[in-house]
Parts: structure tokens; C-alpha cells; sequence
């Protein structure tokens, strides 16, 4: 399985020492998951579905470690039969280096996050609308001005409206940003795709 220096480096798993199993990234058949319990990331990658239902847990801070040791754009392979067996993802960059991270083995599963993910049979899709991330992370920025610091390891919230008279017409209309505490105001155009 292919992944890159940068799949490897994202993503969102908490900080909190309290939180175990969240501190930890899941290699399994959906891709490399992670979660902090207010966001969760999903990265597809090539292969993932040989792992069937196997679930591989590591520190996502060790995962953060190795990647800093890797250049930039580079390619590693996972091995899945070594990583399955010992008790180490067994990766290794274009040029044979073997960089292990080591797994997290102490019986925890993690979080079933896929009862969260859309499900088309038990919850229709109204309305699907794409946007530029950049802009909307400069806009989430903007919108909470000098407020944007964390406290208690939370942001500012921001808000998303979506308007129209049916689903089929949410893409046609601006996405609306506010943040409440701020009071800022912005509008997002959606993105034909």
C-alpha cells in the first residue's frame, strides 16, 4: 500500500493526554482515520480494503515523528502481511529505508465513527455543495478576528447556513459564515464541480 510523506502527517487526532484512543490514527479498510471527538478525517488510500475488518492503531505523534525524517513528496510503502504480524507498521521510503511505528496493541478498538458518515439508505443526501477549503479557512480566520484563539482547547465557533427553497437549489445560493461571538459576516460561492 502507497501512502505519501503527507498522508502519513495529517491528521486530526487529539492532543488531550486523557483521551487515549483518540490520540491514536486507525489504518484500516477505509484508509488512515482520525478523530478528536469535534472532527474526524478520513484518507482513502489504494489497497486499504485487503485489511478487511483488521483495525491498526498508532500514535499519531510517533506517525508525526517519522514523517519529519521524510522528504517532501516522497512515497513510502506500507507492508500489510509484516504490519499485520509484528508489532510495527511496517513502512519503508522509495530508497528501501524500513521506518517503523509502533503499533498500539493494548486492546482498545476505535471509535466507530462510521455511524456518523452519511448512509444513503437511512439518511438521503439533500443537497451537495463544494467549496475552496483555502477560502474558507481564510474566511473561518477572518470571522474570528482577534477572537481566534483557543480557550480551553476550542476555537470560536463559526457557523455555515445553507439556504434555498429545496435541496436541489442549495448549490445555486452563496454559503453563508457568521461568527457569533464577533459578529462578522461572509458569504462563500459555491463551486461548480
Amino acid at each position: 500500500m502507497i501512502i505519501t510523506k503527507n498522508d502519513l502527517a495529517t491528521n486530526v487526532a487529539s492532543t488531550d493526554p486523557t483521551r487515549g484512543t483518540w490520540q491514536r490514527v486507525c489504518l484500516n479498510r477505509d484508509g488512515l482515520v482520525s478523530t478528536d471527538g469535534h472532527r474526524l478525517l478520513v484518507i482513502p488510500l489504494d489497497g486499504a480494503a485487503e485489511l478487511g475488518d483488521a483495525e491498526i492503531l498508532f500514535s499519531a505523534t510517533e506517525a508525526a515523528q517519522v514523517s519529519k525524517g521524510v522528504s517532501k513528496g516522497a512515497k513510502l510503502e506500507i507492508d500489510l502481511a509484516e504490519t499485520l504480524a509484528n508489532g510495527h507498521v511496517a513502512i519503508s521510503s522509495a530508497d528501501g529505508t524500513k521506518l517503523g511505528i509502533k503499533r498500539e496493541t493494548d486492546g482498545d478498538k476505535f471509535v466507530d465513527y462510521r455511524r456518523f458518515l452519511s448512509d444513503a439508505t437511512e439518511h438521503p443526501i439533500l443537497a451537495t455543495v463544494s467549496f475552496s477549503a483555502r477560502y474558507i479557512a481564510e474566511l473561518a480566520k477572518a470571522l474570528a478576528g482577534d477572537e481566534g484563539g483557543a480557550r480551553n482547547g476550542h476555537g470560536v465557533a463559526i457557523t455555515l447556513t445553507l439556504r434555498g427553497d429545496n435541496a436541489a437549489e442549495v448549490g445555486n445560493h452563496p454559503i453563508e459564515l457568521a461568527c457569533p461571538k464577533t459578529g462578522r459576516k461572509a458569504l462563500l460561492m459555491t463551486m461548480r464541480t
